[in-house]
């Protein structure tokens, strides 16, 4: 088996625009919901995008601090830190959402 190195995991920087998108989409389809199997299908889906979010916020933080001084980590960093607060208000309403029902 080949082993994946920490350089060679690559992880794109959400499309803001795309990840709102996939929420507004997630609260309609929640709201559409016929069974639990179709809101637990929404939250399947819901909790894909919310790993690859976290994933991608994690590698982040982890290439900056294996070099403060890469101004591409530091770069990436501060994109990640202008991102994070719209990211969890995105998933905070989402969650108030699921316990208001």
């Amino acid at each position: 088996m080949t082993q994946i190195t920490f350089p060679e995991i690559k992880v794109a920087a959400p499309d803001m625009a795309a990840t709102r998108q996939s929420y507004q989409e997630f609260h309609e389809a929640y709201d559409a919901a016929q069974s639990v199997e179709e809101a637990v299908e929404v939250l399947q889906q819901w909790d894909q995008l919310r790993r690859r979010l976290d994933t991608w916020q994690a590698v982040t933080e982890l290439r900056f601090h294996q070099d403060t001084r890469d101004e591409q980590a530091k770069e990436a960093r501060d994109h990640c830190d202008q991102l994070r607060p719209k990211l969890t208000e995105l998933s905070v309403n989402l969650k108030q959402k699921l316990l208001q029902d």
